[in-house]
Parts: structure tokens; sequence; C-alpha cells
């Protein structure tokens, strides 16, 4: 039985990572063999030597990627903006008071923020403990699954080796019986043929003897069959035994890591996560501990007072604005816990781009279960008009570090992704987990290790176990054919479009 692919701490580590620590693409780029999407190789032409397919390769490459979503926004009119404060807690000092000038980004208020940091602390101890735990529950598990493998071989071997044992001693038992029988048979023949009365009592006696001996090996043999029959049965229960206890920490250790689990994440992962999201949540209660200024304007209400509690319900501040349009849209509950006070965002108006960031997010939804969010534009959109629809862009998903790959490199089997690597001269296929995308890249989260020599082109014999062979590599061992037209040769698509015979459009790889 196949062991579980071990789980090291790069392992562990990739676990963590899967779960959302996200930036902006800002990757080192693998070396690109062939440019994605271009022309497939051609099949080795007739009297070459080799029959191993050219090919391109490349390498994954590491860094960022962005999800944006877009949201069909409205221009309003922006008369007056509620300041929220981002967590609940005991108001320390405010430092405006109504009809005062606010620019954006002044300081209005500080709340305390001493429980915050001890909460954020512990969040942080607890998301390390989830760490260590998960790593031992990892090693155990995975102990705990070799261990058990190794008892049911063990069993089975033992089965093994006793039906041979078997075999051989009731087999005798038997073969002695199946004697002491024809001795018995041959002795009463004798007697019964004898003409002469049997005057001694000779042939009698050989008659008694060989019934004795038959008696005795009769019984020999049941005992024997009798013995072995029930260390037999032994046996097989040792190995169902360990057959059942194998089955069992499979399972559990399929639990653990989620493998094999479609849409179930492993235990060790969901406590990671859970740890990492309360750490998460910490982190953002510090940072909303201060109440800044999302816009410039008057402080026409002032809700909270020095020592006071604020609430993340009830509005703090109302600041009054120069009247100035916003941008208004409305989010799902994941689009808004995507965003923050202060997010960048773009905003489309009559074909022209507009940086802005988000100055409102509303903790209720509305009649249609979507959060309304209002941001505004860092520059003049040239309008005074209200009602006017836009296109608003926001990042709602991002993956950091990760192992990303061009899309056009990835092959489908049903619904499963997979690419061809290059190892030793042999196509090599591994599918894929893939994770986000933008238009061009994806997120490789497991089948792929760093290093690894990825085919980039096209070629219909290109399959499992293939001999491939690569072109940048041998071209450095010998020129190009005299006469060849550039472009053109062993692997290569002639310029212009796919090979005759072969219908426009084939192929989706580099060359």
């Amino acid at each position: 039985m196949t062991s579980p692919r071990s789980r090291q701490k790069t392992a562990l580590a990739g676990v963590a990572a899967a779960l959302g620590l996200t930036v902006f693409l800002s990757g080192c780029s693998g070396a690109q063999g062939g440019a994605p999407g271009g022309k497939g190789a051609m099949p080795a032409q007739a009297g070459q030597a080799s029959t191993a397919i050219s090919v391109n390769l490349t390498t994954a490459s590491t860094g960022t990627i962005v999800r944006e979503t877009e949201f069909a926004g409205r221009i309003e009119a922006s008369q007056t903006v509620s300041v929220y404060a981002g967590t609940s807690g005991q108001v320390l000092t405010t430092y405006f008071n109504v009809g005062e000038e606010v620019q954006a980004g002044d300081l209005l208020a500080d709340l305390d923020g001493e429980n915050l940091a001890n909460s954020l602390e512990l969040a942080e101890l607890k998301y390390q403990s989830a760490l260590n735990s998960a790593q031992s529950s990892l090693l155990n598990s995975e102990k705990s699954y070799n261990s058990q493998s190794k008892s049911y071989q063990t069993a089975v071997d033992n089965l093994k080796d006793f039906e041979d044992e078997y075999d051989e001693v009731v087999d005798a038992a038997k073969a002695k019986q199946t004697a002491a029988q024809k001795a018995l048979t041959a002795a009463k023949e004798a007697l019964v043929n004898d003409t002469t009365g049997d005057p001694d009592g000779a042939l009698q006696q050989a008659v008694d003897e060989a019934q004795a001996d038959y008696d005795d090996a009769a019984d020999e043999y049941s005992t024997t069959k009798s013995e072995y029959d029930r260390k037999l049965e032994t046996y097989k229960t040792a190995r169902n035994n360990a057959r059942d206890d194998l089955e069992y920490t499979s399972e559990s250790y399929s639990l653990t890591t989620g493998e094999g689990l479609e849409g179930v994440s492993g235990s060790v992962a969901t406590s990671i996560r859970q740890a990492q999201l309360e750490y998460e949540s910490a982190q953002k209660a510090m940072e909303d501990a201060k109440i800044y200024a999302p816009v410039s304007g008057i402080i026409s209400a002032k809700n909270i007072e020095d020592y006071e509690m604020a609430s993340s319900n009830s509005a703090a501040f109302t600041i009054r604005t120069d009247g100035s349009p916003v941008i208004a849209f409305n989010a799902s509950e994941a689009g808004a816990n995507a965003l923050s006070i202060g997010s960048q965002i773009t905003v489309t108006y009559e074909g022209t781009q507009y940086a802005a960031e988000v100055i409102e997010i509303a903790t209720d939804a509305n009649s249609s279960g979507l959060y309304p969010v209002k941001a505004r534009t860092l520059e003049d959109m040239g309008t005074s008009r209200t009602g006017a629809v836009v296109k608003v862009t926001a990042a709602t998903a991002r993956a950091e570090d990760a192992m990303i790959i061009d899309m056009d490199y990835i092959e489908y089997d049903e619904n499963q992704p997979y690419v061809y690597l290059f190892r030793d001269g042999v196509a090599v296929r591994a599918d894929l987990e893939l994770g986000i995308s933008d238009n061009e890249s994806v997120v490789v989260v497991s089948g792929l290790s760093a290093g690894d020599q990825i085919i980039t082109t096209w070629h219909p014999d290109l399959k499992d176990g293939a001999a491939v062979s690569d072109r940048a590599a041998a071209s450095t061992e010998a020129p190009a054919a005299a006469g060849q037209p550039e472009g053109a040769g062993p692997g290569k698509m002639p310029q212009g479009g796919a090979p005759e015979g072969m219908p426009a459009g084939t192929g989706g790889k580099g060359e």
C-alpha cells in the first residue's frame, strides 16, 4: 500500500500561505521558453535522426496576483459624510469640535487601545501555537499511518507464512492417514483371501495392528487439522484487524490534511485558518482604534466625547463636504469585507480612469442584501452632475509570494489542470491545484516545485512519457541548417500559421 506524501515544514508553510496573505503582483518571472499562445511545434520532419520532440522550456515565477472585481457605480452628490469608529471602545481624546474645519486624513479621535493590544498579543500567540500544533498533528498522523501500514504488512506476511506451514503439516498428517488406510485395506484383503484359516492368527493380528495404526493416524490428522484451522483463523483475524486499523488511520490522516476530500479542508488547515482570522481581526481592531477624517470639510456633528464609549454602529462624526460628488456602489458581503476605509479603487467615467479611495462602508445590508459603499476620487472628474453610471474596479482577492505560471501553459483533462515537465529527456505530466488568477497568469497551489522545467511547446504527439529535447540547448550545440528559412526548423511551425493538414488555430502554447 502506498504511503501518503510526506508533510514537511515547507508543506505546512504552503498551507498557511495559501490561506490568505496577499499583496500586489511584484514577482520575479521565470525564464520564458516561448510566447504563450504562440505557434505549436510540428512533428519531426522525415529523415531527421532524432525522434524526440523539440520543445521550449520555462519555469514558474514567484510573485503576487491580484484579483479585481468590477462594480456598477453611480455619481451622487456628497453633502455630508458619516465617520464611524472601526471598533467599539472608550474614547481617550477627541481633537475636533463642531464647526471646525478638517482635512482628509486628520486624526479625529483616539480610542483606548490597551485591551486591544493585549488581545493582539494573545491572538498572535494563539496563531503561533496553532502553527506548532498543526505541525505536530501532521507528524503524528503520518507516523501513525506509517506504523499501521507496517503492522498490516506484518500481519499479511505472518498469514502467508502460516498458510505455507499449514499446507505442509496438514498435508503430511493426511498422507500418513492415507498410508495407514491402505495398509489396513491390504491386511483385511489378506485375511479374506487366506485359505488356511489363519491357524496361528497372524493375519488377524496384522489386521488389528493396521486398524490401530489407522485409528492413530486418523486421530492425529483430525487433531492437527483442527489445531491448525484454529491458528489459521487467528492469523486471518489479526490480518483483518490490522487492515481495519489501517483504514481508520488512513481516514484520520485524510481528515488531518484534507487530502483526497473534495471541498473539505483538513483539521490542520482549519485550525490555522481560525487562529489566523483571530490574529488578523485583532490587528484590524488595533488599526481601527484611531478615527481619521476620510474627507475634507466642516465638522457638522460630533456624537462622541472624551471617556465615553464609541460604537462601530453609530456615526462618531459627521463632516459636511464642499459638495463635490462621490461614487456610490453596492458590494456583496465578501466584497465589503475585502474593502476598508481608505482602500484604493479605480473609477472609470466616460472612458477615463480616476484613482479613488473608499470613504464609507455600510455595516447593514440594503433591501437587496448588498452593502452600500461610497468613494471619492482623488482628482476632479470634471463634472458636478449626478446620476451618471460609472465602472468601479476594486481588488477583492490577492495571493502573495505565490508560485505563478502563464495560463496558456495549462492543459485540462476534463476538469483536472496539468502541465508537462521536462525530466531527463522525457515529458512528465504534473497535475496541478490552482488558486486565483488574473487575465494572463494563475497561482499554482500544488503540483509544481521551484525549478521544475515546464514544457511550453504544443505538439500533437506530446504526452506523458514522450521523448523530448530542449530546443534551446540543442541550438547552442549545432548551427542552424544551411539555407533554412528563419522561423522554420525541426519542431517549429513555418511562419504564417499551422502546418499543412493541421487546422489553423490549433495549439495554444508558445513555441
